[in-house]
């Protein structure tokens, strides 16, 4: 790789100032009359838009690609690696995972964050840190910060209020630590119970379910001042293949397609700043191009017939789903940006069986960006069109104050706090189902010996509540993964023989054969058995001889919690 240099770069120190200058406009218009009103977000006044065209105008053909790129980098803290993509390739911004980042606590996160816009300050725009923080399922930070159900535990509360308030609290956690982007909320119908990856990430199966409660997750994100995506358009509810292991098929006629997939962006997509799309094949829509190539789909329904004007960004281009229908990443890249998208991710790693944790190196971003920087070269992507993406890229950036980070000390206060781990708490505990019991809960003759089967992924939620008190002695037994070993399986059946009381956190069983078929030996021990289903409700009409089953819709501590309380009367704490 080139050697870093430690001048100012390739970005003019006037560049720099035109981004500040867009900025200051935006709270101090520039006019001697004008009134100063509250800081308001919005789209920007004429001259607000003039002074974003001037710093597009400034930035060099590798600098408007670098700004089409939000990627990943392996590191706790700013490396060469992160040095690399900002100052050579020009980034417009990073996504963080736990396992290339970190992400231990506020502290690490912040000083991450803000080394990362520091460093941007001398070389680039602002940056987009952007994460995918959910609730429910999909979280990536967890110590300091609140654990929220997930949205179909919000659904099932019938107050769309729980989702303002929700988003507002990730938000303002998110803000605290310097994340600016949340990937985030999911307005998918959860239209088809075989789905097997949306599930308890949607809100609801009802489509106005979806939207109302959608509606107030973007007002929430956007009283925080965090940029929310919708995601995944035009829908990826129907589908029963997860794009990151192979392609998805929607094959709904068109007007059953827009009343119930599309619904949702329909009706959000005025009030969106972003939105993410699906590698989903619509073969009503376009045949021949999955949504992540089809400028039919992005350009034509998105754009022209939603009239949808801001940022359109890819799901991550690292999924098996797209990848094995392209010949080549950089093909990937370049028919993503045609389609109509403004930003492409590429981000996280891919989950193929055989390729299981490969990820983008930054040799490979720098060839993806050297690709598209040739495609304006030789015109296949017009400079017209990639201005046209920048411009909206740089006016959210604007208008969200980008690389502006507050002093964490400030904020901690912000952090876990008791007002939103009771919100929390509340969303669980209304979100609680008892689907079937063949006893009077709460549960009330004595339990001695208690045995707890779980995987091994949610040991951390289930350590965090009181079910080790619920016998006079508990034992665990956590299995690797969603589907256990046979050694695993044959461990489980002698400790049920120890046991007189059989506890296990149903994740997914349905498509999970191994873990299906260890609950169903533990059902024919005819000993008690109190079923938790963590994830997908499809779970709790599996196991017809449990002596109950509870579906919390989450797997987090607070609805783990909320469903031991609910079975076993048992009061939760916190630590």
């Amino acid at each position: 790789m080139p050697h870093l240099n430690t001048t100012l770069g390739l970005i003019s120190s006037r560049l720099v100032v035109k981004f500040l200058f867009s900025v200051l406009t935006l709270f101090f218009p520039i006019s001697l009359t004008a009134v100063v009103e509250s800081p308001e977000l919005s789209r920007g006044s004429k001259s607000q838009l003039d002074a974003d065209s001037s710093i597009v105008s400034d930035l060099t053909l590798e600098e408007k690609v670098g700004q089409l790129l939000i990627v990943h980098f392996n590191g706790k803290k700013i490396n060469y690696d992160a040095r690399f993509l900002i100052e050579k390739v020009h980034v417009g911004g990073f996504v963080y995972f736990e396992w290339a980042n970190g992400l231990e606590d506020p502290i690490q996160v912040h000083r991450l964050s803000q080394s990362l816009q520091d460093f941007a300050e001398l070389y680039s725009l602002p940056l987009f840190i952007t994460i995918d923080q959910e609730g429910g399922s999909v979280v990536r930070l967890k110590k300091g910060f609140t654990i929220f159900p997930s949205n179909y535990a919000l659904g099932r509360t019938k107050n769309p209020e729980f989702a303002m308030e929700t988003a507002f609290a990730i938000g303002q956690e998110l803000r605290a630590v310097g994340i600016n982007m949340n990937l985030a909320p999911v307005v998918d119908v959860n239209s088809n119970l075989k789905n097997p990856i949306i599930g308890i990430r949607s809100f609801s199966s009802i489509p106005t379910e979806v939207a109302k409660f959608g509606r107030m997750a973007l007002e929430g994100y956007r009283k925080s001042k965090i940029i929310a995506v919708l995601k995944h358009f035009p829908g990826h509810g129907d589908t029963e293949a997860d794009s990151h292991v192979s392609l998805p098929i929607a094959r709904h006629d068109k007007k059953l397609f827009e009343e119930i997939e599309l619904y949702p962006f329909a009706q959000l997509s005025p009030n969106a700043d972003a939105i993410l799309t699906s590698h989903v094949l619509l073969p009503a829509w376009d045949p021949d191009n999955c949504v992540t190539f089809s400028p039919t789909i992005i350009q034509g329904l998105l754009r022209e017939k939603l009239g949808f004007d801001g940022i359109v960004m890819s799901d991550s281009l690292v999924m098996q789903g797209l990848l094995s229908i392209c010949p080549s990443i950089e093909e990937a890249a370049i028919r993503c940006f045609e389609a109509g998208h403004d930003i492409i991710l590429l981000g996280g790693k891919q989950l193929a069986h055989k390729q299981t944790g490969f990820e983008l190196s930054v040799e490979d971003i720098t060839r993806i960006h050297q690709a598209l920087v040739n495609a304006v070269k030789q015109g296949r992507i017009s400079t017209e069109r990639l201005d046209a993406s920048v411009n909206r890229i740089v006016r959210l950036k604007r208008k969200y104050s980008l690389g502006q980070i507050e002093n964490l000390r400030d904020n901690l206060h912000l952090l876990g706090t008791f007002e939103n781990k009771e919100l929390a708490k509340d969303i669980a505990k209304q979100a609680i189902q008892v689907m079937h019991t063949r006893v009077d809960l709460p549960y009330s003759k004595p339990l001695k010996k208690v045995l707890v089967v779980a995987p091994e992924a949610i040991k951390k939620e289930i350590e965090n509540t009181n079910l080790s008190k619920i016998g006079e002695e508990t034992k665990f037994f956590y299995y690797q993964g969603f589907d256990p070993k046979i050694s695993e399986k044959n461990q489980v059946n002698k400790l049920s023989l120890w046991a007189d009381t059989l506890i296990v956190c149903s994740y997914n069983a349905w498509k999970n054969e191994e873990q299906k078929e260890m609950i169903f030996n533990m059902q024919n021990s005819k000993k008690p058995l109190f079923i938790f289903v963590l994830n997908n409700p499809q779970d709790s009409t599996l196991f017809s001889r449990a002596t109950v089953i509870l579906n919390t819709f989450s797997p987090d501590r607070n609805s783990i919690q909320a469903g031991i309380n609910m079975m076993f009367e048992k009061s939760d704490i916190y630590e």
